[in-house]
């Protein structure tokens, strides 16, 4: 599936411009992962990623610009910022130590533009502006002139995971996720390679590769698992790439970048537990040996797990991936209407699985960092949000031995909200200090908002949605102790004018992630 981008009318967009959406802070090298637990910006090596000195550009005609209002220098900077903070949270790109703003203009134009629109703090009214330029770039070189180079697929892998503020139901994206499967295939990086194809390459530019196709399983694990259908490159290749990457050890990062393709593996195993989940009737019963399957998947993961400290912030983020994983895999046996004590037995062994987890996650909610907000991609984002709205469902369905008033007594879900909620607006606090300070520094590249732009921010849509969350569950009473919960729970609409029964009741269809983001979205203002 191709995405519908418009053309250029010329062979470089660049200096017409266009825009992106996120603002990435100009900060001196600081602590902004989300795993983070401190709010303030300190001096760190992010996952020791190796950085040297710059060597002079070897372009043979200088450029005098690289387009949209930016000098070089702060072109110079976004790459710098690109290489020790965004790749800390997505280490599916790792740029030569030595490359420049020049160079990568040269050799990898998309990238170079999509680095640009996510690691510069641009307003939303610019970003949008340079998101038009990079989709018609998009349009006239890879659609019209069918440029295939690993630099392309690496500049959509980074446009895709942090260019749109609505980073779940947007069929822009899918669309862009399949186009950049497509260009992996053309370029041959989606199966193992013929011997005599890899010797004529150097080590890096083979875990280069891996790295890419790994990144497009990454996203279509997501998608895949929203829409409720296979993912298309779940093949054996995947385990080969992972296990090719662990031999060379190349960056450090490769550590992260592996346990979260695992995360996704082991959540692909989910719908092979229970029937019907890939095809989103949700399950009504499950196979005889699905508690054995179950064992199993939480044995793996908790193996898989064995070499993560509980202690270091900086891999509090995969801690709380693996809750998540936890939460999916024992999430779907609230649906399932037992024909048995022993299925009974085993739907409420799940639920206080699925419990136990939620319980950890609404605890490391409290630690997630400001910054990390601000250079997170959108896959980390639908995470914290799934995890929500799972939670949510255990404090709302009505399964015979499961006792909800508990359940809301240990599952403080309020403080978590109001947790993200506030760390959410310090990131928009200090995002907007930011576009003051490079509005000053760079006027040049600086494009004043209008009224209506907010509503394109990455932030501040994150901000809507977990208010929403917070808002909806308020309606049902889950916030509120006692009689007054009773009588909210029986009277109460909620803003998307449905009953509690409908949505908790345990043959609701509404229960499932598409549902809940397109409804938060809109609630959101998207």
């Amino acid at each position: 599936m191709l995405p519908k981008v418009p053309t250029a009318n010329h062979e470089d967009t660049v200096a017409n411009s266009t825009p992106s959406r996120y603002m990435r802070g100009v900060n001196d090298s600081s602590n902004n992962d989300l795993d983070a637990g401190s709010s303030s910006s300190q001096p760190q090596d992010h996952y020791n990623i190796p950085h040297h000195p710059k060597l002079p550009s070897s372009t043979p005609h200088p450029l005098s610009s690289p387009g949209f209002g930016i000098p070089w220098d702060q072109a110079e900077r976004a790459i710098d910022d690109f290489t020790s903070i965004f790749t800390a949270h997505f280490p599916f790109i790792i740029l030569d130590h030595d490359i420049t703003a020049r160079r990568l203009f040269v050799e990898k134009p998309l990238l170079f533009r999509a680095i640009l629109m996510i690691a510069i703090d641009f307003t939303s009214a610019k970003s949008r502006e340079i998101r038009r330029s990079i989709d018609a770039w998009i349009g006239q070189h890879l659609l019209v002139m069918e440029e295939q180079d690993i630099g392309a697929l690496q500049g959509l892998i980074a446009y895709i995971a942090w260019a749109n503020p609505h980073f779940y139901a947007d069929n822009k994206a899918t669309q862009l996720m399949y186009f950049a499967v497509g260009l992996a295939h053309s370029l041959g990086i989606t199966r193992e390679p013929m011997a005599e194809n890899t010797q004529a390459k150097k080590e890096s530019e083979v875990n280069e590769e891996h790295r890419a196709f790994l990144a497009c399983y990454y996203f279509l694990s997501f998608n895949s698992f929203q829409f409720g259908r296979p993912n298309p490159l779940s093949t054996s290749y995947v385990q080969y790439c992972i296990d090719s990457l662990e031999r060379s050890s190349e960056f450090a990062t490769d550590f992260l970048l592996i346990k979260l393709v695992k995360f996704r593996q082991f959540i692909g195993r989910i719908p092979n537990v229970y029937q019907g989940l890939c095809d989103m009737k949700w399950c009504r019963e499950i196979s005889a040996d699905a508690s054995d399957q179950l064992s199993e998947i939480r044995k793996d993961l908790d193996d898989f797990m064995s070499d993560v400290s509980h202690k270091h912030p900086k891999l509090l983020l995969l801690w709380t991936l693996h809750h998540n994983a936890l939460i999916q895999l024992h999430l779907p046996m609230t649906y399932i209407v037992p024909e048995s004590e022993q299925t009974l037995r085993l739907q409420l062994e799940c639920m206080k699985y699925c419990f136990q987890a939620s319980q950890k996650f609404v605890s490391m909610a409290k630690s997630f960092s400001p910054d990390g907000f601000l250079y997170a991609p959108f896959t980390t984002l639908t995470d914290i949000i799934s995890m929500l709205i799972a939670t949510s469902r255990l404090l709302l369905v009505e399964v015979d031995g499961w006792d909800l008033d508990e359940a809301r007594k240990n599952i403080n879900l309020k403080s978590a909200i109001d947790e993200v909620a506030e760390k959410l607006s310090v990131a928009d606090r200090v995002k907007v200090e930011r576009l003051e300070a490079a509005a000053v520094a760079h006027p040049s590249s600086y494009k004043p908002d209008g009224s209506d732009e907010e509503k394109n921010d990455k932030i501040r849509t994150f901000v809507k949605i977990i208010d929403s969350i917070g808002s909806w569950l308020d309606s049902y009473g889950v916030f509120t102790p006692g009689n007054e919960e009773l009588g909210q729970r029986q009277s109460g609409i909620s803003e998307m004018g449905r009953s509690v029964h409908e949505y908790a009741s345990l043959q609701s269809p509404q229960w499932n992630f598409t549902f809940f983001f397109e409804s938060l979205l809109k609630m959101g203002g998207g």
